[in-house]
């Protein structure tokens, strides 16, 4: 017995989510979104994990931080 169920929802859907791209149209809007929302998080948080990094490296080289008190000390 072959019984298939249509959801009419789904169908739209997908139909939108195919179709998109061809709609799509750029605006500096778009732009501010994707910098403001993507690029800017991205930069400055590999910014701060670089900068706390190389902190830590120069304190462990300097001898600041005892090799029994360092993170990471096994890997």
């Amino acid at each position: 017995m072959n019984i298939e169920q249509f959801d009419a929802a789904i169908l739209r859907y997908q139909a939108m989510k195919v179709s998109g791209f061809e709609y799509f149209k750029p605006s500096p809007k778009n732009a501010v979104f994707g910098l403001v929302f993507l690029v800017i998080p991205m930069t400055l948080y590999g910014y701060l994990i670089k900068n706390s990094r190389d902190k830590l490296e120069a304190q462990y080289r300097s001898g600041q931080v005892a090799y029994k008190d360092r993170r990471f000390k096994f890997v």
